[in-house]
């Protein structure tokens, strides 16, 4: 049979979803598989026995799946899930960002399909080694060229990045990006900050300087955003050469619970104003949530400070 899954929404959304598509299309070569999306389709680029379609031809609606024509229909985004309580027993706080539950109900709607319509897909259960996500490869040569330079001038030098993106889905960030990254790397004069681009504010303040500690993630290493966002998985692929990550509660900063993360040298710091985004998504991994750092900041003093102390070690 032909599965199309389909979710039409941002980074996060799609990021969470990798482990899911890799899994059924790895249990299931008897169906084939095609996923429809707008944004992110980068991450999805190695999976084996799946089209990747930009196109969106489905309504993005909250029904979680039904037939066009011979061809199932599966609404992979979250809020659809959260919708069939009285067959998951999830809710949309339990399932928001957290994967192993994501995975029980969306096993439980599979068993739902078969019951109901005798369309048998496979899918396994939860298990950290099966379901962590996997961040494809991309070309970060540039990056790995100019670490190595750095390294023969200074192999004591830290490098810090920071992601200094806005929300998009509403979440509370509780500082000014701009003014948390001049201050830090004020203070840590020999580090390193990269950041994914230059604000206005930001770019102001280099070109009034005479050398700056502030790296711009874009245009030093051609981390160019598009519809595809490869640019988030050479992100990735930079931080695992970083002493620290500096991350939010936004889509874009979740792509450390992956299974490099483990390995990396790279510890990961999570700012929050509680411990909600943080608790769901290391619930995946235990040994990424005791790797990963999380600081309770409610403003911009309090996240510099507390900042300041965890990359001072």
């Amino acid at each position: 049979m032909r599965i199309h899954l389909f979710n039409y929404y941002h980074n996060g959304d799609l990021f969470l979803n990798e482990p899911i598509v890799r899994n059924l299309c790895k249990n299931n070569p008897e169906h084939t598989f095609t996923i429809f999306c707008k944004y992110n389709s980068y991450i999805f680029k190695n999976i084996p026995n799946l089209t990747i379609n930009l196109q969106t031809p489905y309504p993005n609606g909250y029904q979680f799946y039904y037939f066009s024509s011979d061809i199932l229909v599966i609404n992979i985004w979250i809020y659809a899930l959260s919708l069939c309580e009285n067959i998951t027993t999830f809710n949309l706080s339990q399932l928001e960002c957290n994967l192993p539950n994501y995975i029980i109900a969306f096993k439980r709607m599979l068993e739902y399909i078969y019951v109901n319509h005798q369309i048998k897909i496979n899918f396994d259960d939860f298990s950290e080694d099966i379901y962590l996500p996997i961040v494809p490869d991309t070309d970060v040569s540039q990056f790995t060229i100019w670490n190595s330079i750095i390294n023969n001038i200074n192999t004591c030098r830290k490098l810090v990045f920071y992601y200094n993106y806005s929300p998009q889905s509403g979440q509370n960030i509780p500082v000014d990006h701009d003014r948390v990254i001049i201050n830090l790397a004020e203070y840590f004069s020999n580090y390193i900050f990269i950041i994914p681009k230059f604000s206005e504010i930001m770019r102001n303040y280099i070109n009034n300087k005479d050398s700056s500690n502030i790296i711009s993630c874009e245009e030093q290493f051609n981390c160019i955003e598009d519809s595809s966002c490869e640019n988030l998985c050479k992100i990735q692929k930079i931080i695992e050469y970083c002493d620290y990550s500096i991350h939010y509660d936004i889509g874009a900063c979740f792509y450390y619970c992956n299974k490099s993360t483990i390995t990396s040298k790279n510890i990961p710091i999570h700012i929050s104003i509680n411990s909600f985004y943080y608790n769901n998504l290391t619930s995946i991994s235990l040994s990424i949530k005791n790797k990963t750092k999380l600081l309770i900041a409610n403003n911009n003093n309090e996240a510099y400070l507390k900042l300041k102390d965890t990359i001072s070690t």
